[in-house]
């Protein structure tokens, strides 16, 4: 297997530091890769770190030469020593079948119809809200959205300034993770408050997995602990992946400036409308 992906033992040193690369060996000889798989000419492997859940390595094979990342927040000169364990473990496979092989992700897309694509898009896109603008950038008319919006006011806020808090009603759809259900309702567009509450009924009706907790003050000063979630939402005539609060009062739904920033819109108090956005870094 080794002599079919060529490269060598010196090909991994030159991308490692001697730290990463030595801490490597010692991930291989401890056993740390856990499951490695190999579709095509990518690997795909699983391996033990210092945190509860292990990292993901992915490398792809190309003309003698190889790229890699891992989901471990190394982030200096090299690949880490997850990488550098991971293909270790390849050079190093006795053919004892620890290193499986698997259909190529290429045929595997080959074989999905126009709506599962969508389905598998949406499904990554909620696991990693980041891909969204990796999605932005396939946009038929070559043109991300992002690069639309730099001719109005700053996104999330009111077009008359940062501090000019606004409100008004707006209709919007929210879908399960699998986007195969979906929730229209009408929300208070509120740019004084950060982020959007939806009644926890309709979003766990929805299947929106409570990724984490935050903690937020009421107008009445009492502190309150509430869940968040990513959801695919449709707004005007845009849609995105953004982060809503499970909401206790089953009486109020408010789109904050956190969402309308996702969507690159700014709120216009004098027409109720939103408009496009200005987006600052």
């Amino acid at each position: 297997m080794a002599a079919t992906l060529q490269f060598t033992d010196a090909d991994i040193r030159a991308k490692a530091t001697e730290q990463s690369y030595d801490r490597g060996v010692d991930y291989h000889d401890s056993g740390m890769v856990e499951r490695a798989t190999l579709r095509g000419s990518q690997l795909f492997a699983t391996v033990q770190g210092s945190e509860w859940d292990p990292y993901q390595v992915g490398v792809t094979f190309t003309d003698g030469d190889f790229t890699a990342s891992c989901t471990c927040p190394y982030d200096w000169e090299g690949y880490c020593k997850h990488i550098v364990a991971t293909l270790l473990t390849i050079i190093h496979d006795d053919g004892s079948g620890f290193v499986a092989t698997a259909t190529p992700i290429a045929d595997l897309l080959e074989a999905l119809d126009a709506k599962a694509l969508r389905a598998l898009v949406h499904r990554l896109v909620n696991a990693a809200p980041s891909l969204v603008e990796v999605v932005d950038e396939f946009r038929p008319d070559g043109a991300p959205e992002l690069e639309r919006v730099r001719n109005l006011s700053l996104a999330g806020h009111a077009v008359g300034g940062n501090d000019e808090a606004c409100a008004f009603g707006i209709e919007f759809t929210i879908y399960s993770a699998d986007g195969q259900q979906s929730h229209t309702l009408t929300g208070m567009v509120d740019t004084g408050q950060q982020y959007s509450t939806i009644p926890s009924t309709i979003l766990d009706g929805l299947g929106i997995v409570r990724e984490h907790h935050l903690r937020f003050r009421r107008d009445d000063g009492f502190v309150r602990q509430l869940a968040v979630g990513w959801v695919k939402m449709d707004l005007q005539d845009k849609t995105s992946s953004c982060p809503l609060v499970f909401g206790d009062d089953p009486t109020k739904t408010v789109i904050g400036r956190a969402t309308l920033t996702y969507f690159a819109f700014a709120a216009d108090p004098e027409q109720q409308r939103l408009v496009p956005g200005l987006l600052s870094l």
